[in-house]
C-alpha cells in the first residue's frame, strides 16, 4: 500500500523583532482564520502525514505585558484551527525557540496539539530506552516511527530541557533502536548554520551516519533556507526545507518546498518538490512558471554538489561562505530596521535597540 509524507519547513505563528506589529502574528490578528494557509491547502491535501517545524509556542501571556521579549516570536492558541485545516498531523517542537518563553507555554503547546489531534515530536524520552520518545503511526500496514532532535544550542532555558537536545551517539542509538520496530523511520533534526544554502561537512558526515543506522528519511530546520536534499543509499536527506510561515525578508528565506515523499510496500520510492514562496502577507504561495523553475534548478545544482561532494577543503570553504553571508545577513537587518521604522511602535524602537545593546554587552539573548 502506497503511503504520501509532506513536509515543510519553519512553522513561526509570531513576530520576529524586527517585524514586531506588522509580522506574521499581526497579520493572522488582522486577518484571522483561514488567512495564512489558504493557498496551499490543496498542495498539502491527500497526505496520510503532513509535517513540518513549529518554530514557536501557542500561548498568550498570562498577564498584560508590553515587555517585547514576552511577546516577539509567540504564536497564539488559536492559530490551531490553521495548522489543523491545512492538514498538519504532525509537528516537531525540539528547536530553540520551544523554550523561549518558559516551560508553561511550552506545556500548553503540547497540550493544545494533542487536544488537536496534531501529534508532538521531539520530546525527551522518560524512563524509557529511547533518548528522544519515538512517535508511531500505523498507516495502511506500514508502520512510520518519527524522532526529532535539536542540535542547537539552548539560549533561553537554564535548566534541562523537556525537548530532546542529544549527542549524535543518543541519536544513532535511538535509530536503530526504533528500526527494529517499525518499516520506516523519519528523523527531523533542527541543525546547521543559519541562511547558508549548503550543509557543513558535520552535518553530511552525521546524517550519512543516520541512514546507516536505519534511518529512511532526514527532514532538517533552522538554516531558515532551502538546502540540497540527498539521496544516499536510496534513502532521502533533505539537510533543510527553509521557512514555510515566517516573516523574513530576503528572498532565500521565502523561497522553499513542499517536500512529497512516496512510500510504497513499506520502502521510500522517491520524492516530488513544490516549490513556494511567502508573499508579502507571509502567506506560503506554491509557485509556477520561471518561479518555479527557477527553485527546482536551484535543487538541481545543489543536489549535483552533493552527488559530487568531496571532502578535501570543504570546511575551509564552507567558513568562508558562511562569513561572507552572515556579513551579508547582518547588513540586510539594520536596513530592513531603518527601511520599516515608520511602522514600529515608539515603545517597540526604545526596546529593540536597548534588546540590542544589552545582548552585545551580556553576549547572549534577552528574553
Amino acid at each position: 500500500m502506497k503511503i504520501t509524507i509532506k513536509a515543510v519547513g519553519d512553522i513561526m505563528a509570531g513576530d520576529l523583532p524586527a517585524c514586531y506589529g506588522f509580522g506574521v502574528g499581526s497579520i493572522f490578528k488582522k486577518f484571522g482564520n483561514g488567512f495564512i494557509f489558504k493557498n496551499v491547502i490543496d498542495s498539502l491535501s491527500g497526505s496520510d502525514v503532513v509535517f513540518g517545524n513549529l518554530e514557536c509556542v501557542l500561548s498568550e501571556p498570562t498577564h498584560k505585558t508590553n515587555y517585547l521579549p514576552d511577546l516577539y516570536l509567540r504564536g497564539v492558541s488559536s492559530f490551531i484551527k490553521d495548522l489543523n485545516e491545512a492538514g498538519f498531523n504532525v509537528l516537531s517542537v525540539s528547536n530553540n525557540h520551544s523554550l523561549q518563553h518558559g516551560i508553561k507555554p511550552f506545556y500548553n503547546t503540547i497540550k493544545l496539539l494533542v487536544k488537536n489531534e496534531i501529534l508532538p515530536i521531539g520530546l525527551k524520552g522518560s524512563g524509557s530506552d529511547f533518548y528522544c520518545t519515538p512517535t508511531i503511526i500505523d498507516k495502511n500496514s506500514c508502520i512510520i516511527g518519527l524522532l526529532s532532535y535539536s542540535l542547537i544550542p539552548e539560549e533561553y532555558y537554564k535548566s534541562e530541557t523537556e525537548y530532546s537536545q542529544p549527542t549524535i551517539q543518543n541519536i544513532l542509538q535511538d535509530i536503530h533502536s526504533l528500526k527494529q520496530k517499525v518499516d520506516i523511520v523519519l528523523v527531523s533534526l533542527h541543525w546547521g548554520d543559519e541562511y547558508i544554502g549548503k550543509p557543513s561537512f558535520f552535518q553530511i558526515k552525521n546524517a550519512h551516519s543516520m541512514i546507516d543506522a536505519g534511518a529512511d528519511i532526514l527532514i532538517g530546520h533552522h538554516p531558515h533556507v532551502l538546502q540540497g536534499i540527498e539521496t544516499y543509499k536510496q534513502k532521502i536527506i533533505a539537510y533543510s526545507l527553509g521557512n514555510f510561515v515566517f516573516d523574513m525578508w530576503t528572498d532565500a528565506t521565502r523561497e522553499s518546498i513542499i517536500l512529497d515523499i512516496q512510500i510504497d510496500n513499506k520502502m521510500v520510492v522517491g520524492y516530488a518538490a513544490i516549490p513556494i514562496k511567502i508573499n508579502r502577507y507571509y502567506q506560503p504561495v506554491p509557485l509556477s512558471g520561471i518561479e518555479k523553475q527557477k527553485i527546482l534548478n536551484l535543487l538541481n545544482t545543489y543536489e549535483y554538489e552533493l552527488n559530487s561532494f568531496k571532502e578535501i577543503n570543504y570546511t575551509k570553504r564552507y567558513q568562508d561562505e558562511l562569513r561572507i553571508i552572515s556579513k551579508k545577513q547582518r547588513m540586510s537587518t539594520w536596513k530592513h530596521y531603518l527601511k520599516n521604522l515608520y511602522k514600529f511602535h515608539p515603545y517597540a524602537i526604545l526596546q529593540i535597540f536597548g534588546l540590542v545593546i544589552m545582548r552585545r554587552i551580556l553576549k547572549k539573548k534577552i528574553g
